[in-house]
């Protein structure tokens, strides 16, 4: 309930009555993040390992993951990409470029 106040008369409306309570309903329940939502929100916060597994664990310890949630794949994340690279020393280089590209589903044309 809440109060409209005009110059010396206070009237009281109710939820029911009040127009944007009805026209809104807003789910107050918790909504708990899907393996998919936290990577989506690790990849949007362009965060490295270790910050995303501190979320991920802060987010555990909170109960806001759904069962079966996993954020420890962030370890290893990657490993499917280390092929497609070589060391030499301090330099680092892409030794498939095609490849690497193809993991990404990006067309890549070795002309240009």
């Amino acid at each position: 309930m809440r109060e409209v106040h005009r110059s010396d008369e206070v009237k009281v409306i109710s939820e029911s009555e009040h127009e944007s309570s009805s026209d809104f309903e807003e789910d107050e329940r918790p909504k708990f993040f899907s393996q998919e939502e936290m990577n989506d929100l690790v990849r949007d916060l362009n965060l490295p390992k270790d910050p995303a597994e501190f979320l991920g664990s802060r987010f555990k310890n909170k109960n806001v993951l759904l069962p079966g949630v996993s954020f420890s794949w962030f370890r290893h994340r990657e490993k499917e990409f280390v092929p497609y690279f070589a060391q030499e020393d301090l330099l680092v280089y892409c030794v498939d470029v095609e490849g690497l590209m193809g993991q990404f589903k990006i067309p890549y044309d070795s002309s240009h």
